[in-house]
């Protein structure tokens, strides 16, 4: 009996999870101005902040930035000629973003071994459908069991129809 290899569950979840973790990821490229507010909070935008956000709690800027999207750092002549960002004040980092920076690490490493353990399915799957397409070439019979739990031998037409979804799994897994 020939078994032509399908993905079992776990290899559907985890390449749903892969996929999801894709989207969550593109998500977070959007978001690509990161700074801390005057509440001490963590902010994600795909806009600058206001100018009443000093240089210094900016976290992270987009990777190229267009005109339309730097902020105005203009002074007006009645500030005295003292920038708003000028100010002594640090930062509030609180305990929830040291948390969050060991959470965000603890995930990509969750997602690096997702990462791995796909890998690896892909590899015994590529195996296996490679296996199947040699046996397929090989010109044996071919059986299966029907669902009556009768023998039925594979036609000409029948192992052309394997060997293309074989192929198809194969050429799925092996890139």
């Amino acid at each position: 009996m020939i078994v032509i290899p399908q993905p079992t569950n776990s290899i559907r979840a985890a390449r749903i999870a892969l996929v999801l973790c894709g989207c969550l990821g593109y998500g977070a490229a959007l978001a690509q101005w990161h700074w801390i507010d005057a509440q001490g909070m963590k902010v994600f935008s795909d806009r600058p902040p206001g100018l009443d956000v000093p240089d210094k709690n900016i976290l992270q800027r987009p990777k190229t930035l267009t005109p339309s999207d730097t902020p105005k750092a203009t002074v007006s002549a009645s500030a005295g000629g003292a920038s708003a960002s000028a100010g002594t004040a640090k930062p509030a980092v609180s305990a929830a973003a040291a948390a969050s920076s060991a959470a965000k690490t603890k995930e990509q490493e969750a997602n690096a071994k997702l990462v791995e353990q796909i890998k690896a399915t892909k590899v015994k799957n590529c195996a296996a459908a490679t296996a199947q397409l040699n046996t397929l070439k090989s010109g044996v019979r071919i059986s299966r069991i029907n669902a009556k739990g009768e023998t039925e031998f594979l036609d000409d037409a029948g192992i052309a129809a394997e060997m293309k979804q074989t192929q198809r799994i194969a050429d799925a897994e092996c890139r």
